[in-house]
């Protein structure tokens, strides 16, 4: 028998148990968000650290060719783009539950995380390491995004959590 949820009405209370297996579920469905939410995060984090680091290693070395060459105007405005991905995707795991939306996320999540595969991919065969930016952080923005990928997925396959009762509204 699992615990019971009041709802303040003015017929009292009504009494509704939520079974093991529902409360198993809604503690699954709030570790797998949770870790959606922190891993999102962690590498908007590590992306920030990358991008702080270059323009470092940039001013430091008093040569920015790198930054004109790999990032021009145009990719300037997909890193606006992804940086402004990174600030709101925890916040809209945290506070949207819908199961439709936890689909939307995985789909971004893995988007996200091939994106950067295939981008740190395309620099290794060429030869030209993304502005010496230290591999440390490159390979945990990509293990990050595996593990947030695999908990996106598992969190949108979870069935719609259990809902909340909500206090009926008795107009006066």
């Amino acid at each position: 028998m699992g615990p019971r949820v009041f709802s303040a009405q003015a017929d009292g209370p009504i009494d509704e148990t939520l079974s093991l297996k529902e409360m198993q579920m809604n503690d699954r469905e709030k570790t797998l968000r949770a870790v959606v939410v922190l891993g999102w995060v962690q590498m908007g984090m590590v992306m920030m650290a990358m991008f702080v680091i270059d323009l470092t290693h940039s001013a430091i070395g008093e040569n920015f060719s790198n930054w004109a060459r790999d990032m021009g105007y145009g990719e300037l405005l997909v890193m606006t783009g992804i940086f402004t991905l990174y600030f709101f995707m925890p916040l809209l795991a945290l506070v949207v539950r819908a199961r439709g939306f936890r689909c939307v996320i995985a789909g971004v999540t893995i988007m996200a995380t091939l994106f950067f595969a295939v981008h740190e991919i395309e620099h290794l065969l060429t030869g030209d390491l993304p502005f010496g930016i230290r591999h440390a952080l490159d390979f945990s923005h990509h293990l990050l995004g595996i593990w947030v990928t695999a908990a996106a997925i598992q969190w949108a396959r979870i069935g719609a959590p259990a809902a909340m009762p909500l206090p009926a509204v008795n107009p006066a």
